[in-house]
């Protein structure tokens, strides 16, 4: 219930949303997640694959983050990449807002729902800066924190680029 939302994270910043990318990286669930979906990707035998989530952007943006990483994609086309949801998304967002402007006129809630569906780049890019402080370079963190190797790198290159 909207009652439930905590008063701190009401304000359109996208506070839980942010949090959640940052969990992606640290958290341990998060990690053998992860860590199993690029498994899936490594074997050839899965290729192609699609990826997705219930909503598209969230843990579908962050695994795209580590596979278009481990396939040598600059970071900052990897921001754009992820940026081309918001505009996938323009109209089911619409669509959502509409729906909850029927729940509510409280224009702070609304604010704080849209930070829940909406793509920022701030949110891929706290998911890219946690792993840095962790690790060095997003690369490393894939290596040292989820444990794949560069013939894995290799592997996933041979999969999906050539």
């Amino acid at each position: 219930m909207i009652s439930d939302i905590p008063g701190e994270l009401i304000n359109g910043q996208g506070g839980q949303v942010i949090e959640q990318y940052r969990n992606f990286v640290v958290s341990e669930k998060s990690k053998n997640a992860f860590k199993a979906m690029v498994n899936v990707l490594l074997d050839p035998g899965n290729a192609p694959s699609i990826q997705h989530c219930r909503g598209g952007k969230d843990r579908t943006g962050y695994g795209a983050l580590l596979i278009l990483s481990m396939l040598g994609v600059s970071e900052q086309d990897i921001i754009a990449d992820y940026m081309l949801t918001g505009a996938n998304r323009l109209e089911r967002n619409n669509v959502k807002m509409a729906a909850y402007r029927q729940i509510t006129d409280n224009q702070d809630v609304l604010d704080y729902l849209l930070t829940l569906i909406d793509t920022r780049e701030v949110f891929i890019v706290e998911a890219l800066n946690a792993m840095k402080a962790m690790s060095g370079s997003v690369n490393d963190y894939i290596k040292t924190e989820l444990g794949f190797s560069d013939a894995d790198f290799k592997t996933m290159q041979g999969n999906y680029l050539e």
